[in-house]
């Protein structure tokens, strides 16, 4: 019996020590952000910049705020004669490449301005409802947030915020 407990113990420290190296490479820091009211303990900093709800919300609620223009009865849109002067627009909230995906997917450009390609707005983020942030590495943090939409039902919204001498949005998929 006790040469069996010889053999046991080195196993077992082999396997938790496995278990330790392996939990050293992974990188991933996850924080739930459930209560949003206390947001200060998932305040995470780059330089001066805090990425917490509130700079989650702005750039969220900025993105679609530029993303949805007044229009026309024709979808013409009021504030905004080409694509570039759109892009440069969404700069405070994302970064270029997503600006542009965005605003070549939702607007035309003609001769007289641009307009609107007449379409629902894309499912997006419920400041009120609970969502996850994963910290994918120094610059990249991923928000995930589960919603419901009557129009599409169950989504999951999947958002890569950068820093880029702020935080940024760079990636946006659905699940």
């Amino acid at each position: 019996m006790n040469k069996k407990t010889y053999y046991i113990l080195p196993i077992s420290v082999v396997a938790f020590l496995g278990i330790i190296i392996l939990s050293a490479f992974n990188h991933e820091e996850v924080v739930n952000a459930e209560n949003h009211s206390n947001s200060n303990s998932v305040q995470l900093e780059k330089e001066s910049s805090i990425f917490d709800h509130s700079t989650i919300t702005e750039k969220m609620n900025g993105f679609m705020d530029t993303l949805i223009q007044e229009v026309d009865s024709n979808y013409k849109v009021q504030a905004y004669q080409t694509k570039d002067e759109l892009i440069h627009a969404f700069e405070q909230y994302t970064t270029e490449t997503l600006a542009s995906e965005f605003v070549s997917y939702y607007f035309e450009e003609k001769q007289d301005g641009m307009y609107i390609i007449p379409m629902d707005a894309p499912s997006w983020f419920q400041e009120e409802n609970d969502y996850d942030m994963i910290k994918k590495d120094e610059n990249t943090i991923q928000l995930t947030q589960r919603n419901y939409n009557e129009m599409v039902g169950e989504y999951t919204l999947v958002v890569d915020f950068t820093f880029q001498h702020d935080w940024k949005i760079s990636k946006v998929t659905y699940q």
